[in-house]
C-alpha cells in the first residue's frame, strides 16, 4: 500500500513538472509566432518594393530608349539637314563653320562636371590671422601697496619695467650712521662763572 502511494505521489509530481514545461512551450510558441508574423510582414512589404522598383526600372529604361530614337532621328534627319544650309550659307559668308553635335555635347558634360567639382570644394577661409582681444592677451599681477595687473605682449612675452602704483607708500629714508655733520671738528668752549667760579664746557 505505501509503495503504491509512493508511486502515485511521485507521478502527481512528474505531471506537475510536466505541465509546467508545456505551459511554458506554450509561450514559447506564442513569442516564435508574433516574430513569424512580424517577419512574414516584413518580406510581404520587401517583395511590393521590390515590385515598386522594378516598374520604375522598366519605366525609365522605356524613356531612355525613347529618348535615344529622337535623338537619333532629329540629328540625323532635320538637324543634319539645317546644319548643313547654315555652314553653306557661313563659308559664303566667310565665317567658320559650326561646331558638331557631339563637340557642343562634350562642352556641356564637361562644365557640368567642373561646376560640381567647384560646389563640391570646401570653402576657403581667409589667411588672415585674427587680432587677439585684450580679454586674451596674458597679463601678469604686481602686487604691492595696490595690486595691478600688466600685459604681456605676445610677440616678445618680455615683462614691462614695473612703475610705482598709484597710492603707495613712500618708502622711508634711511638715516645715515656715524656722528652728526660738523661735529667731528667742533672746538670745546670753557664759560668761567664768576660768582662760583664753576667752569662750563660747551
Amino acid at each position: 500500500m505505501d509503495l503504491h502511494t509512493a508511486h502515485i505521489l511521485s507521478a502527481h509530481a512528474t505531471l506537475e513538472q510536466r505541465s509546467k514545461a508545456i505551459q511554458d512551450v506554450k509561450e514559447q510558441k506564442n513569442k516564435l509566432e508574433s516574430e513569424r508574423t512580424r517577419l512574414l510582414s516584413s518580406l510581404r512589404q520587401v517583395n511590393e518594393d521590390r515590385d515598386k522598383a522594378d516598374m520604375l526600372e522598366s519605366t525609365l529604361e522605356k524613356e531612355c530608349s525613347d529618348l535615344r530614337t529622337k535623338i537619333t532621328t532629329l540629328s540625323e534627319g532635320e538637324y543634319a539637314v539645317t546644319k548643313r544650309d547654315v555652314d553653306r550659307l557661313r563659308q559664303e559668308l566667310g565665317e567658320p563653320a559650326l561646331p558638331s553635335l557631339q563637340t557642343m555635347l562634350d562642352e556641356k558634360s564637361a562644365q557640368y562636371l567642373n561646376e560640381r567639382r567647384l560646389n563640391g570644394q570646401p570653402t576657403t577661409t581667409s589667411s588672415t590671422a585674427p587680432v587677439p582681444s585684450s580679454s586674451s592677451i596674458p597679463t601678469t599681477t604686481i602686487t604691492g601697496s595696490a595690486s595691478f595687473s600688466v600685459p604681456i605682449t605676445p610677440a616678445t612675452h618680455k615683462r614691462p619695467p614695473e612703475e610705482a602704483p598709484t597710492g603707495s607708500v613712500t618708502p622711508v629714508t634711511k638715516r645715515p650712521r656715524g656722528r652728526p655733520r660738523g661735529s667731528k671738528n667742533k672746538k670745546s668752549a670753557t664759560v668761567e662763572d664768576p660768582a662760583g667760579g664753576v667752569q662750563m664746557t660747551l
